[in-house]
């Protein structure tokens, strides 16, 4: 009986692995995320581990990386601001 109910279920599915998508975007961080793309691509093109541009393409990354964390801390602390200056009535923002 077990075997049958495994048959007609079918194989478990694993899930997908991916990425949390960004919070905020904003355009430093688009501009960050163009150069970052620029910087792999001539990466790609030149097609060596031991090239030139992997100190650029690490600030660039470290650069991208800083700038979502900035941005996602400071829209946590606007929405934390918002709460503390409105009205304790205001059920729409507390709920």
């Amino acid at each position: 009986m077990c075997n049958a109910a495994i048959e007609v279920q079918g194989e478990k599915k694993r899930p997908r692995n991916t990425k949390p998508k960004l919070a905020v975007w904003n355009l430093e961080s688009s501009q960050s995320l163009k150069n970052l793309r620029t910087i792999n691509k001539q990466r790609k093109e030149i097609g060596s581990k031991n090239d030139p541009l992997f100190a650029e393409r690490k600030h660039a990354k470290k650069e991208f990386s800083r700038l979502c964390r900035i941005s996602t801390a400071k829209k946590l602390t606007d929405e934390k601001q918002e709460i503390i200056g409105s009205r304790s009535s205001d059920m729409k923002l507390f709920y």
